[in-house]
């Protein structure tokens, strides 16, 4: 015979404190009072609830079989619980109870986004109470439960009904929705990649995209794991059966006391590519954001082992390291990823130790593969007038771009500034003009500041013609180049 409508408020209310709420005690074979301590409802905010509520003892043996889940409203006016009242286990609906003048609660009614034949359970409230999530295997889904979303009104009137769609939702189960005041998305579900049977999962959503990540061996087990609730933003319960019978697991994420600090390495390779080579007075940058969007923050240079040391970093950030004409992107987060690319992993487990303030000392690599003794770092053409060797503004802006920049980002480097020229004209002649259009560029450098014992000047002449045979104007243009080669390491 159908359960009287107070009962049904009464027992979605004891599942709301009892089970959303998720008091730490043991599930099984226990008689318990439908009620909280006063101090207790004060403390996580309960709603009033009715004299009836306070007064009757329930066995939860008989609720567990029959459990309504359920959501309060932001302000206390209305309950909305699922409860099957058929023979068909697998028939709940969606029913909603306003809270009365006297602190009772009228008489609950179905809400139009029920349907019959179909079960929607675990229903959730968005903290702004404009959305009611729920699960429900409704045809239109991805397969077993999904979690849809309504629109709410003031009223507590649901419209609008939607699937959550294929990020969230598998072709197995998903249940027992959670919206923390941040936002996210809590769940667990059988059908993501996890542990096993139901795994607590967190969705975010970010410039309009979604995010799915399961929340990893500190809270999941081979066995099933739901119903996470926040109590605080930092601090709640959630279920498991990992010990062969129902038990509530309390949890804390605390903020890693930590302070990080970034140690950076600027290294080149030998010849052989085997050696990694320290390079000393190199220019490192620092930027906060991504490669598109960066804030410069600071300029180093390495010491004598090719390092910068303690650059301070904060977590939840991501930086952008430059050297030379290398860029790294780096990131590091905490509390939500737990996990760094700068090559460190910080504990998930010590950071919830509550410890004091201790130092996270990060490295990363910049490897400029480029910069190998004896190797090409770059070729190009500079244009002199006929049978002349002054620099020109065109060349002086080539110059500039090109060579002044390596030198000035890698002011450890020495160099090579060599000038070929093409195939005409005698050999003796090519190396007298090559030789001195090289060592009128080196003058150009050494007038922008570079020093003279990085560059050596070297005419080659017609000796290494890229093209052996150019009978047009464009193919000796492709012999008349010059190059930069990088040919040691000042020692400091």
């Amino acid at each position: 015979m159908p359960v009287p409508y107070q009962s049904l408020v009464d027992r979605a209310l004891f599942y709301y404190y009892h089970i959303t709420i998720m008091l730490p005690i043991k599930l099984q074979k226990l008689k318990v009072y439908s009620y909280l301590p006063l101090v207790l409802c004060i403390a996580i905010g309960c709603t009033p609830y009715s004299p009836l509520f306070i007064k009757k003892s329930l066995d939860f043996e008989t609720i567990a079989q029959q459990q309504t889940t359920s959501a309060i409203a932001p302000d206390s006016s209305f309950i909305i619980f699922a409860y099957n009242n058929t023979t068909n286990p697998k028939d709940s609906d969606l029913f909603i109870a306003y809270q009365q003048a006297d602190k009772t609660w009228g008489i609950p009614k179905r809400l139009a986004i029920s349907f019959e034949k179909t079960d929607d359970i675990s229903p959730a409230i968005s903290r702004d109470g404009k959305r009611l999530y729920f699960s429900s295997n409704r045809i239109n889904g991805y397969g077993g439960y999904d979690l849809w979303v309504a629109r709410l009104d003031s009223t507590g009137k649901a419209y609008a009904t939607r699937n959550l769609g294929a990020k969230i939702n598998t072709n197995k189960d998903e249940k027992f929705p959670f919206v923390s005041s941040k936002g996210k998305l809590y769940f667990a579900s059988n059908g993501h990649l996890g542990k096993g049977k139901l795994d607590l999962l967190e969705a975010t959503r970010k410039h309009g995209k979604i995010k799915v990540r399961n929340l990893g061996d500190t809270f999941n087990s081979k066995t099933n794991d739901f119903g996470l609730v926040y109590l605080t933003d930092t601090s709640g319960y959630y279920y498991t059966d990992r010990k062969e019978s129902l038990d509530t697991i309390h949890f804390v994420n605390k903020t890693p006391k930590f302070r990080y600090f970034l140690t950076i390495k600027v290294l080149a390779e030998d010849s052989t590519g085997q050696t990694d080579i320290p390079l000393p007075n190199s220019t490192v940058e620092i930027y906060e954001g991504s490669m598109v969007n960066k804030k410069f923050l600071q300029r180093f240079t390495t010491n004598a082992q090719g390092l910068v040391k303690d650059i301070p970093v904060k977590p939840q950030k991501e930086y952008v390291i430059k050297a030379g004409n290398h860029v790294n992107k780096i990131k590091y987060f905490t509390n939500e990823e737990e996990y760094s690319m700068f090559g460190k992993e910080a504990d998930p487990n010590e950071s919830q130790q509550g410890q004091t303030i201790s130092d996270i000392r990060l490295e990363t690599s910049i490897y400029l593969k480029s910069v190998l003794i004896n190797t090409l770092v770059m070729e190009f053409i500079i244009y002199y007038d006929f049978d002349k060797w002054d620099i020109r503004p065109d060349a002086a802006k080539e110059l500039d771009k090109r060579v002044l920049t390596f030198l000035k980002n890698n002011p450890n480097v020495i160099v090579e500034f060599g000038s070929h020229t093409d195939a005409r004209g005698s050999n003796s002649y090519n190396f007298k003009l090559s030789q001195k259009r090289a060592e009128s560029a080196v003058s150009y450098l050494i007038s922008k500041g570079i020093k003279a014992n990085r560059i050596k000047a070297n005419g080659y002449g017609k000796t290494d013609l890229k093209i052996k045979q150019a009978p047009i104007e464009a193919t000796l243009q492709v012999n008349r180049r010059t190059t930069i080669k990088i040919i040691g390491f000042i020692k400091r």
